[in-house]
């Protein structure tokens, strides 16, 4: 069932990942949403195992070098959105971001997004599309 993500704000939570594991299971919640809007276009970064594999061990990698972190957004025990973030001292880069569709969609993306931008403060935040 879908989820009215903006009449349930209040019941809204977004848990930001840091550590090697924190962020190896942000990973794999990113990988999973993702794989959920994947298209013919867009091939799910999971569906390929050498692509997953690298982002796996990178972003452990950067996490242990305080690099990167994972931004989830929940809505009780169900994931919403997920980003991974890239950081280096006086900047930011949101490097991915996937949503349910079936759970807000575009709408959880956006609001993740912006609840980023918001919580990065004074940083410079950078979108990248790759």
């Amino acid at each position: 069932p879908g989820i009215d993500l903006f009449g349930r704000l209040e019941s809204l939570r977004i848990e930001r990942g840091r550590t090697p594991r924190q962020v190896r299971d942000g990973v794999e919640i990113l990988l999973t949403l993702d794989a959920g809007t994947a298209s013919r276009r867009r091939p799910a970064l999971i569906a390929d195992p050498g692509r997953s594999a690298f982002l796996r061990t990178l972003t452990r990698g950067l996490a242990a070098a305080k690099g990167c972190r994972t931004d989830v957004l929940w809505a009780g025990d169900r994931p919403l959105a997920a980003a991974l973030v890239a950081l280096r001292p006086g900047a930011a880069w949101l490097w991915q971001l996937a949503a349910d569709p079936g759970a807000g969609g575009d709408a959880s993306a956006e609001l993740l997004a912006l609840e980023i931008a918001r919580g990065v403060g004074r940083l410079r935040l950078d979108l990248l599309d790759m």
